[in-house]
């Protein structure tokens, strides 16, 4: 059978699919989102068997949620929703003698950080011990790079002039996930004069000085329009670097977290509570179990908020 190019190519699109949506340079970037962090702080101090004989249940008080815009300030305090603001790490922590001394650990040179590692690692309750001196130096020094520096090797763009390429190390997929943000929110490490003249720069192909396959930062949409599962994908990615080190990982759900409420009512059906989440789990230290799939937990869960708009109560 003979084919000509023409046919040949509809062929080829067949059995691709579509080419992938590309970014045109021309095309005027919408507003920034503006970052408005939820202000709601339920001060309960009442817990929830105090309710009295005449008040509605619980359950039938959950039940009148449909929608996140449902949810009000008595929900919380049916619930015993106690939020105290700007609470420091010393705080969450139950004992804080499990925090390291961040300061003297930060002093420490490279000719001590061997001794001092040895002296800083504690037993875990698994037969393990936790990371030390060393583990806290690297990821500090990891975390501490510059996305603009960290952004070029994810994308493979060549360094600047005397400069040489930055090794992500173990912050490699925390600096992916992160670099997928630049194209829906402002690089906040960036002064604002400059998030403005780059996203000048993007907008106008007459004058570019960078071509847009080389840009590190180009935004071309809105943080209301990023996907859901990038910001998962993110969180997952930063406890990562800290819960692998302790026997940990962390995972979205095998079966998506659900809370049914069946009412009294028969003829009404149940109402469902669907959570898009994330579990900290921990390895055993058994090698027949790792690998059969058996993990210990949850030890923790994780989510990230969908909503840009702060609720009103």
């Amino acid at each position: 059978m003979d084919l000509d190019l023409r046919s040949i190519q509809t062929l080829i699109r067949a059995f691709l699919g579509p080419p992938p949506p590309t970014s045109d340079p021309t095309r005027e970037v919408p507003p920034a989102t503006p970052v408005r962090f939820p202000t709601c702080a339920p001060q309960t101090e009442r817990s929830c068997s105090s309710r009295g004989d005449g008040e509605q249940s619980l359950v039938a008080l959950l039940q009148t949620i449909q929608r996140p815009a449902d949810i009000q300030m008595s929900h919380f305090e049916a619930l015993g929703v106690h939020v105290i603001s700007n609470a420091s790490h010393q705080e969450i922590l139950p004992d804080a003698s499990y925090l390291p001394p961040f300061e003297e650990w930060k002093a420490i040179g490279q000719e001590d950080v061997l001794g001092a590692t040895a002296a800083s690692k504690n037993p875990l309750n698994n037969g393990l011990f936790s990371p030390g001196v060393s583990t806290y130096q690297e990821r500090s020094k990891e975390l501490s790079i510059e996305n603009t520096a960290a952004f070029r090797t994810i994308r493979r763009i060549p360094p600047p002039a005397g400069e040489t390429s930055v090794r992500l190390g173990n912050a490699y997929e925390f600096f992916k996930n992160l670099e997928f943000f630049s194209g829906f929110w402002d690089d906040t490490s960036l002064p604002p004069s400059t998030n403005e003249s780059v996203n000048e720069n993007s907008n106008s192909n007459k004058g570019q000085e960078v071509p847009t396959h080389l840009q590190t930062y180009n935004r071309i949409g809105t943080g209301s329009q990023l996907p859901h599962e990038y910001r998962q994908h993110l969180l997952n990615a930063f406890i990562k670097l800290v819960a692998y080190d302790f026997g940990c990982n962390v995972n979205f759900a095998r079966c998506e977290p659900r809370l049914i409420l069946k009412p009294s009512n028969a003829s009404k059906p149940p109402s469902y509570f669907n959570s898009s989440a994330s579990f900290i789990y921990r390895t055993p230290t058994d090698r027949s179990a790792a690998r059969s799939g058996i993990v210990e937990g949850p030890l923790a869960s994780v989510s990230c908020r969908t909503t840009t708009v702060s609720p009103q109560f």
